[in-house]
């Protein structure tokens, strides 16, 4: 059974409504203001709200920004009722992530119309997310055994090879076994540490406490590391002379590491899908909404079929090329900006090269 909360201040108009509703087997509850609404709602949990605007205490408008604040509201259903609706409450209320108005007076048909098609569209981005989960479950089981291995079996064949053999082999051969072995360990934990730090976004980052504590840090002089952290990985990939940088000075509001992160992997997903010799331009610009930072290769691109299907532990192209690499990264970068209010995009073209650009809040 699907569960809506009426939110309105008119007796009649509420019990109307809530009448229309439970006669097609819905079950509600009723709220007089907005302040009430807020309360029964984290009780209460519904699948839809329909909320008037005109109420006392705290106004449709307040109650849809403090629910929206929630993450367990950020995407339930929301229609506003309202005696007038001229382009300024709607331009309003769309902003603040209202999914629909209905305006007084409105019909029986009118109202079960609006409720099941935004049940329904709701219902559609559950199923959505659920076959995105299990898209994602299936990658994992088929992948990370590949991605685990690979580098353990490095380390364990080379260290075989010396532990059985080291007297007998010349230094020069130890050496560069050594280091295959120190490389091979560096990528496991780079791996182990990305599926650790994914898991983490994908729970939201801990509890909502611990969220608001994060999102309350600062990264000044941001330029400053996101260069430290580029020329650290163009340097493991012998790529330093490759570099353009371009990065103007900027506060952003998100935590070093964060920030560092999404650079340094951004970064290597440059330096790793490009020929060394190609140019790689990291540009980053302050605008009105935020820090807008690009990455510009000049590699092997990708169809907008490939990009479509750009996933964790999917990489385009994986069956024709040699290539390390999980695509946690691209995922982490992306669900970073994103719970920071940033975003990330890519655009490419196959033979041409590939532009991601990340948008990340400032001061």
């Amino acid at each position: 059974m699907k569960k809506i909360l009426i939110v309105e201040d008119e007796t009649p108009v509420r019990e109307n409504i809530n009448e229309i509703l439970e006669l097609e087997g819905f079950i509600t509850k009723q709220a007089t203001n907005g302040l009430e609404g807020l309360k029964l709602a984290s009780v209460f949990l519904p699948d839809l709200i329909i909320s008037d605007i005109m109420m006392p205490e705290l106004d449709g408008y307040g109650l849809l920004a403090e629910l929206r604040k929630k993450p367990e509201f950020s995407t339930v259903p929301f229609l506003f009722l309202t005696a007038k609706a001229d382009m300024t409450d709607l331009r309003k209320g769309m902003i603040l992530g209202a999914d629909d108005y209905l305006t007084k007076p409105f019909t029986i048909d009118g109202l079960l119309l609006a409720v099941k098609v935004r049940m329904n569209k709701q219902a559609d981005l559950k199923r959505k997310a659920e076959q995105k989960l299990h898209d994602l479950r299936t990658s994992i089981s088929t992948s990370l055994p590949h991605e685990l291995r690979t580098p353990l079996n490095s380390i364990l064949g080379f260290a075989e090879i010396l532990s059985t053999g080291y007297d007998s082999i010349e230094k020069s051969e130890v050496g560069e076994m050594l280091k295959f072995i120190y490389d091979s360990g560096k990528r496991l934990e780079h791996l182990i540490e990305n599926f650790i730090l994914f898991s983490l976004l994908q729970s939201h980052y801990l509890l909502p406490e611990n969220l608001a504590i994060i999102k309350a840090k600062i990264t000044k002089a941001a330029s400053d590391v996101m260069k430290e952290a580029i020329l650290s990985v163009a340097s493991n990939y012998g790529r330093v002379d490759d570099l353009i940088l371009n990065l103007q000075e900027t506060s952003i509001k998100m935590p070093e590491d964060f920030v560092s992160k999404i650079v340094t992997e951004l970064t290597d997903n440059s330096c790793k899908f490009s020929m060394a010799g190609t140019e790689i331009e990291v540009s980053g610009f302050n605008l009105p909404s935020g820090y807008l930072v690009s990455f510009s290769d000049k590699g092997r691109g990708m169809t907008e079929t490939q990009l479509e299907e750009l996933g964790v532990f999917s990489q385009p192209g994986r069956n024709f090329y040699e290539q390390q690499g999980s695509g946690l990264g691209l995922a982490i970068c992306q669900m970073t900006a994103e719970l920071f209010s940033g975003s990330l995009t890519i655009e490419s073209k196959p033979e041409k090269g590939t532009i991601v650009l990340v948008k990340l809040p400032t001061v």
